[in-house]
């Protein structure tokens, strides 16, 4: 969103959400969005992190998937 005017620069639908986070890089360029969500017919939790190129026109956005426990060390623990 744009302000003062309040316009809408950029919007994401995001379903399935258990838990999101907003993270600002400091000066401003950046906008990481953890989305945590429960993808359908599957147990367990995929997170997802969005990441708003902010200064870029139309404002691009990447997605990084991690699926598994995102509080592991490595990252991805195996399935049961």
């Amino acid at each position: 969103m744009q302000l003062p005017s309040r316009q809408e620069i950029r919007v994401r639908n995001l379903f399935n959400v258990v838990d999101c986070k907003l993270h600002w890089q400091r000066q401003g360029d950046y906008l990481c969005v953890k989305v945590d969500r429960t993808p359908k017919g599957t147990q367990g939790v995929v997170t997802n992190f969005e990441i708003f190129r902010m200064r870029e026109k139309q404002v691009p956005v990447d997605v990084v998937e991690m699926k598994g426990d995102p509080e592991s060390k490595t990252g991805n623990t195996p399935p049961p």
